[in-house]
């Protein structure tokens, strides 16, 4: 597996717990999920945050944001890092470097956590602040995934749900990245009305009239 796959899965891992019970789960390697901020957050400092070779969290995050679409094309990431001044060695110094202290137990989940609003800060910016999907269409492809059956009552395929839905797998990470923490917190308007959808699309699954 790349470094950029085991970034991926690191960060996946730590974000799971902010999944909605009727989120789909990550089947393959997916971004992480997390708040995003008005601004770019500062990154922290203190153990574990030093700099990789001169690239910092933050300087990281970004450049992860402009790898998104890459899958695990590491010519690709090198040069899009080169673009960005940091050359090869520092690069591959830095990948191994952030993605070891993001699974590193002994500074407990910090460096990934820290990451994640980095991370979702530098993909608002590439949307110019935009939503990534409506919240209707976040709502209808978590309920297909989660109510929907096949013939022989499985759980559908997500494979099948993103055909029908024209979306690939890096679409639906950073619309979960970017809809799972608003949906999660009490206090966002969206929390309520994502709820309401949700029923709603359960009931059209499963022939509900109210």
């Amino acid at each position: 597996m790349g470094f950029l796959n085991k970034l991926k899965n690191t960060v996946a891992t730590v974000a799971s717990s902010a999944q909605a019970a009727a989120q789909p789960p990550a089947q393959t390697p997916a971004q992480p999920a997390a708040q995003p901020a008005a601004g770019q957050p500062a990154a922290p400092t203190g153990a574990g945050f030093d700099p990789i070779n001169g690239v910092s969290l933050e300087k990281y995050a970004e450049l992860a944001a402009l790898m998104k679409d890459t899958g695990n094309d590491q010519e690709q990431c090198v040069a899009i890092a080169a673009a960005h001044g940091i050359a090869r060695p520092d690069w591959e110094a830095a990948l191994k470097g952030w993605t070891a202290r993001m699974s590193d137990p002994s500074l407990q989940g910090k460096v990934a956590y820290a990451f994640l609003p980095l991370y979702q800060g530098a993909l608002a910016k590439m949307r110019g602040g935009a939503e990534p999907s409506t919240l209707e269409f976040y709502a209808h492809v978590s309920a297909e995934y989660s109510f929907r059956k096949d013939a022989n009552g499985k759980q559908i395929s997500y494979e099948v749900i993103f055909k029908e839905n024209n979306l690939t797998q890096t679409q639906w990470n950073e619309i979960t990245s970017y809809w799972t923490p608003k949906v999660n917190d009490p206090s966002d308007p969206s929390a309520t009305k994502f709820a309401e959808l949700v029923q709603k699309e359960s009931d059209r699954i499963f022939g509900i009239r109210r």
